[in-house]
C-alpha cells in the first residue's frame, strides 16, 4: 500500500501543484485478511475532489480513505481544488476543469503503470464544492469517467440566480462570487446549469456516467441534492440517490465514500 504527496507542473494552472495519491498494489500479499472479491479484478481509480476552504490531503486526514481503497482494490488520486468549484476561468488563467479532468488523469496514467486507462476503470468523486466538481466535470468529460459519486454537493445552479445567492448568504464574499460564476443569467444558461448539461448530453445520446448522490438530512445544502434527485427522477437517468441523518461534516462522508465505493465496483448490494 503506497500514500504518498507529489507536485507536478500544470500547463493548465502555469505552476508546480501538489495532490496526494494511495495505491493499493501491494494489498492482496500484505494484507491477505483485508480484501474483497475486488482483487479478482484488475484496480480501479477514483479521482476524489475536495471541498471549499480544503486542501488536497483532507481525504486522508479526515476519512478512512486508506482503508477503502484496500478493501476495494481502487486507486485514489485528490489534487488540489483552491475554491475554484473545478471550473475553468480565462479572466484568471485558471483552467480547473481542464487541470483535474484532462492534465491531472493524464499525468497519474502516465506515471503510474498500476492506473487503468479505461473508462469503466475511472471515477470521479466529491464532497460540498468537490461534488458539484465530480458532477460537472464527470459529466462534461464523460468519455473518460464512467460513475460520479457525489456527497452533500453545493450545486451552483440551484444557490445562485438573479433572486437568491445561496454562496453569499454562506461566508463567501460578492466579489468571489462575482469573479467565480459571473451573471446569474448567464451561467444559468450555460452547461455550469447541470439540467442543462444533462439535457444535453441526453439529446446528443452520449453514454451519460452513473450517479451517486447523498447528503445528510440536516446537511445545509440538503436541498441541492434534493432539486437534483427530482430533476433525475425526471429524465429516468441511471443514479442512486440516499439521505442519511447527519450534517456537512466529515464524519459522515467518511461513511458515504464507504458505500458509494461499494455501488461503483459492483462490491456489494445497496
Amino acid at each position: 500500500m503506497a500514500v504518498f504527496e507529489f507536485n507536478f507542473y500544470s500547463e493548465k494552472l502555469g505552476r508546480y501543484v501538489p495532490a496526494t495519491g494511495i495505491l493499493p498494489t501491494d494489498g492482496a500479499a500484505v494484507h491477505p485478511e483485508c480484501i474483497s472479491e475486488c482483487y479478482k479484478r484488475p484496480m480501479k481509480t477514483i479521482y476524489l475532489l475536495s471541498g471549499y476552504s480544503g486542501g488536497h490531503t483532507d481525504w486522508l486526514h479526515y476519512t478512512q480513505i486508506v482503508t477503502f481503497c484496500l478493501k476495494y482494490n481502487v486507486a485514489a488520486f485528490m489534487p488540489a481544488g483552491e475554491n475554484s468549484f473545478y471550473l475553468d476561468s480565462k479572466k484568471r488563467e485558471a483552467y480547473y476543469e481542464q487541470f483535474v479532468a484532462e492534465e491531472f488523469v493524464n499525468y497519474t496514467r502516465d506515471t503510474f503503470r498500476a492506473v487503468s486507462d479505461k473508462r469503466e476503470d475511472t471515477f470521479i468523486g466529491g464532497i460540498s464544492m468537490g461534488g458539484f466538481g465530480a458532477l460537472y466535470l464527470g459529466m462534461r468529460n464523460h468519455k473518460t469517467f464512467s460513475k460520479i459519486l457525489s456527497m452533500a454537493p453545493g450545486i451552483v445552479c440551484y444557490g445562485y440566480n438573479e433572486q437568491k445567492n445561496f454562496f453569499l448568504e454562506n461566508g463567501m464574499t460578492k466579489d468571489y462570487c462575482n469573479t467565480m460564476f459571473g451573471s446569474p443569467k448567464e451561467l444559468l444558461q450555460s452547461e455550469v446549469n447541470l439540467e442543462i448539461l444533462y439535457q444535453r448530453l441526453k439529446k446528443d445520446k452520449e453514454e451519460i456516467p452513473d450517479i451517486y448522490l447523498t447528503c445528510g438530512t440536516e446537511d445545509f445544502v440538503l436541498e441541492h441534492s434534493r432539486a437534483l434527485n427530482k430533476f433525475l427522477k425526471k429524465e429516468n437517468a441511471s443514479f442512486y440517490y440516499e439521505e442519511t441523518p447527519g450534517t456537512h461534516e466529515w464524519y459522515i462522508w467518511n461513511g458515504h465514500i464507504n458505500k458509494a465505493l461499494a455501488w461503483a465496483v459492483d462490491a456489494t448490494s445497496l
